[in-house]
């Protein structure tokens, strides 16, 4: 059996895990919590790939950890990273397997490794600090109730928490967020549910689209394994295929 964090916590060895909660306490999401996660993270890939298409902006991600936030070590549809970060918002006794999950993608992810951190670095390519900040708005575009819904561009720009970034990549930010207005929004409100995924989106290479779609649909897979077969949902647990 597994230990839900709806029921009783079990408390683990000293070793921190992913999903361990500040009393060493592993912590589990729910099911419907994984995915809305996964609906978010869908939607959230979406608008950046939309956004960066349409200004033309080409990031030197690897092909491996394309499409965005979905693919590669450390992306959030792996059941490490998302078994904490499905708890974002929550209270504190929920922080440390957030921020554990959380470093695990920050850290191994290359538009994080490019943009994160206040000190600048000239040999980073503007396309990838463009990356990392076209990530930072969407993010406060995307219906995150944990940043308090959904913002406008307008109330973006003039955010303490975007005015405090260093200046590298605040001028970043601001001139996108300038560009950004100047674009056709994507319809992105057609995305209510897992299983009505749209076949295209328009302003997203179809290329990318169908890879988003595809992984969407995996992950829904390996939640729905996890909890339908009543599988010991522990973080370190993979599914092989």
């Amino acid at each position: 059996m597994f230990i839900n964090r709806e029921v009783n916590y079990e408390v683990m060895g000293e070793n921190s895990l992913p999903g361990e909660g500040n009393n060493g306490a592993i912590i589990i999401p729910s099911k419907q919590e994984c995915l809305d996660f996964i609906l978010l993270t869908t939607v959230h890939s979406c608008r950046v790939h939309y956004y960066l298409n349409q200004l033309n902006i080409k990031p030197h991600d690897p092909d491996s950890e394309i499409p965005h936030d979905l693919a590669g070590p450390g992306n959030k549809f792996e059941w490490e990273v998302m078994c904490g970060l499905a708890l974002k918002g929550m209270g504190e006794e929920y922080q440390h397997a957030i921020q554990t999950s959380r470093l695990l993608h920050n850290s191994q992810q290359y538009h994080h490794l490019k943009f994160n951190g206040r000190e600048y670095h000239p040999e980073v390519a503007l396309e990838d600090l463009q990356e990392g900040a076209m990530d930072v708005i969407c993010a406060l575009l995307d219906p995150r109730h944990y940043y308090g819904g959904s913002h406008t561009l307008q109330e973006i720009e003039v955010m303490p928490a975007i005015l405090s970034n260093p200046p590298h990549k605040l001028n970043v930010i601001l001139d996108l967020i300038g560009k950004m207005k100047k674009i056709i929004e994507p319809t992105l409100d057609q995305i209510k549910s897992l299983s009505t995924l749209p076949e295209k989106i328009e302003g997203i290479p179809e290329e990318i689209y169908q890879k988003i779609n595809w992984l969407a649909r995996e992950a829904v897979e390996m939640v729905e394994i996890k909890y339908t077969l009543d599988l010991p949902i522990v973080p370190t647990l993979k599914i092989d295929k």
